[in-house]
């Protein structure tokens, strides 16, 4: 292992980003726990954000502890645990890809009005469902990551350099996946890609027609409840945009079997270790209730500044 300061860049970015996606992540599921020590309830939504605040905190966790294993070459020596990482990776990535779905899901059959079908049901009985599908999705996305722990392996290959002197050989190491289970990760990123597209289009349309109507006869009492639902909208948007380009990068992470071989990939890696601080920080900043309680911290450490000052 070389050491220069490019490479303690690149593990300084690692630890930071770690500690950030692990504090900001923790920060949401701690908020939901307060409430559930108070006797509080959590609503549906409150639950698939505890859910998405612990996955993410574990991925960014093991996506750290990843990254700074290839900077440092250290995966040259432990093959084994480098295939359990990505195991573990593909479980929590798939389980954050289903969480957001149902995120998206929620706040749809919430904010549209839908009067008669399947959709009106749902409406209706998503409170019940879904703590029943958050479970079948975390079930799926177990038995999807069990199977690549002997789908994905470690070949070498051996190169020879040749020149006027002498000649000299190197290991190449590289991860190949097979080609029946590398459909099964391509499909389900691609099927939830398109599915979560199809909530933001009805949540847009519907609050399209509801700001039109408002215009006409705007009220003090509506404005809350229009807010609410631009808030809920900003979020889906924001959330679908990260989630798209996401899942782009993990398709091409997909094709290159996870390995690491060109320049542009580090770009597309780095891209998926700031992922789940980045989706934390989209949550905290659209949910009324973190913000507020993280603006509340804030503007007190602010006053205490001023004070001591």
């Amino acid at each position: 292992m070389v050491n220069s300061p490019l490479l303690g860049l690149k593990l300084f970015i690692c630890l930071s980003c770690g500690l950030s996606g692990i504090i900001s992540n923790s920060w949401i599921l701690g908020m939901n726990m307060t409430d559930v020590r108070r006797g509080i309830s959590l609503s549906p939504c409150d639950l698939i954000l505890s859910l998405m605040g612990a996955t993410n905190a574990l991925l960014q966790s093991t996506l750290s502890i990843d990254m700074a294993m290839i900077q440092t070459k250290l995966y040259d020596t432990f093959d084994q645990f480098h295939l359990t990482i990505i195991s573990v990776n593909i479980f929590l990535v798939s389980c954050n890809l289903w969480f957001t779905v149902w995120l998206f899901t929620y706040y749809c059959l919430k904010i549209v009005n839908f009067s008669k079908g399947i959709l009106l049901f749902l409406k209706m009985r998503i409170s019940d469902l879904l703590p029943r599908l958050l479970l079948i999705s975390t079930i799926q996305s177990f038995c999807m990551a069990v199977p690549s722990h002997w789908s994905i392996y470690v070949e070498t290959a051996k190169i020879i350099f040749t020149n006027t002197t002498l000649n000299s050989t190197e290991e190449n190491r590289y991860l190949v996946i097979r080609l029946p289970y590398l459909f099964i990760p391509l499909a389900e990123c691609s099927l939830l890609l398109l599915v979560s597209l199809v909530p933001i289009g009805m949540t847009l349309a519907s609050l399209w027609k509801h700001n039109r109507r408002m215009r006409r006869k705007e009220t003090d009492s509506c404005r809350p409840r229009t807010m609410a639902h631009i808030r809920a909208t900003w979020i889906m948007i924001s959330l679908v945009t990260l989630h798209t380009a996401f899942c782009g990068m993990l398709l091409s992470f997909l094709f290159q079997s996870f390995n690491v071989v060109e320049v542009a990939m580090f770009f597309s890696w780095y891209f998926i270790l700031f992922y789940p601080t980045v989706q934390s920080i989209v949550i905290i900043t659209g949910n009324s209730k973190l913000w507020g309680a993280c603006r509340k911290i804030l503007c007190r450490d602010g006053t205490t500044t001023v004070h001591k000052a």
